[in-house]
């Protein structure tokens, strides 16, 4: 949320003595979210963007599509979620098998300025 709305940047400026109109960043409403990782964290997350409405995609090896379902989220592939989602949130733990998730190859295929 902080950086869809631009919340550091605007609370520096100010901070610093500045005061001018903000960029108060893109609405969360009717975007995409694509949550890696639906663990403890993954799932919170999903519950709380909920509420803004936006449509969520989950990826994680250990969520069912009911599951994924149950919290109103879909569940899609890494590749499904780099092409669809204008927000990209990452929730894995640094194991041999997500280490190097998100390279050059990866950012290629991402809308043109997702949220990561």
């Amino acid at each position: 949320m902080a950086c869809a709305k631009n919340i550091v940047k605007s609370d520096k400026t100010i901070r610093n003595g500045g005061w001018q109109p903000m960029d108060l960043g893109v609405e969360l409403q009717n975007k995409t979210l694509g949550i890696v990782g639906f663990g403890r964290i993954g799932r919170e997350v999903a519950s709380r963007m909920n509420a803004f409405g936006m449509t969520i995609l989950v990826d994680s090896p250990n969520v069912t599509d009911d599951h994924a379902n149950e919290m109103g989220c879909k569940k899609v592939d890494l590749q499904a979620h780099l092409k669809e989602s204008d927000v990209i949130t990452l929730h894995t733990p640094l194991i041999q098998e997500r280490k190097g998730l998100i390279g050059e190859a990866e950012f290629e295929v991402m809308k043109t300025r997702p949220y990561l």
